[in-house]
């Protein structure tokens, strides 16, 4: 539960637990590259074992200017860590500065389960 209260996952702004598209442990964050997170990801680097929130939909990131699709949160040594792995649209203009990783995931995390 502290993985989803640090990733925001409890807010109704942002959605909810209806935003939460999957959750899961992993051991070895520098290993999980087929969930989407690639290994520039500031906690992947890190290594050891943490959490991963994976969400839907557009979520805002008001301090880098940004709205992030279909993002992921890492929780990891007591901290969240947020990464963009789907499109990216600037709140100014709205328009869309990036679209998907080319480094889509081949695995899904499995969905959340209370």
């Amino acid at each position: 539960m502290a993985a989803l209260d640090a990733c925001d996952a409890f807010d109704p702004a942002l959605g909810g637990l209806s935003s939460v598209a999957g959750f899961a442990f992993v051991a070895d964050l520098a290993k999980a590259v087929p969930y989407g997170l690639d290994a520039n990801s500031p906690k992947a680097l890190e290594g050891g074992a943490g959490w991963i929130v994976q969400f839907h939909g557009e979520r805002p990131q008001v301090r880098a200017g940004q709205s992030w699709i279909d993002e992921m949160c890492v929780y990891s040594h007591g901290e969240p860590a947020f990464v963009a792995t789907g499109p990216v649209r600037d709140l100014k203009s709205g328009q869309f500065v990036r679209g998907y990783w080319p480094e889509r995931p081949t695995l899904s995390l499995p969905p959340l389960q209370l």
